[in-house]
């Protein structure tokens, strides 16, 4: 999936290569000892974000607070994909 980081192909381009209908797009910044991560889960054959958040953290303890942040995407997916 490293070849979609840098790629100038739109959301329902790669969706359709991947076999997907959905993307989760994760953007990622870092400012002192604080990082943010703006999600959005897009509807590919829509081209739509159906759903987005921001996570952040302290940069600390990064296993503790990625597997947090994981833990919170992961439901929040899962009940949008599953009230769609």
């Amino acid at each position: 999936m490293r070849q979609y980081r840098t790629a100038v192909k739109r959301i329902p381009l790669i969706a359709r290569e991947l076999h997907v209908r959905y993307v989760l797009d994760v953007v990622g910044y870092r400012e002192g000892r604080t990082f943010l991560f703006s999600v959005h889960l897009i509807h590919a054959g829509r081209d739509e974000c159906i759903w987005a958040d921001v996570y952040s953290g302290d940069v600390s303890n990064p296993l503790a607070e990625r597997q947090r942040i994981i833990r919170e995407i992961t439901e929040q997916v899962k009940h949008q994909l599953l009230s769609s």
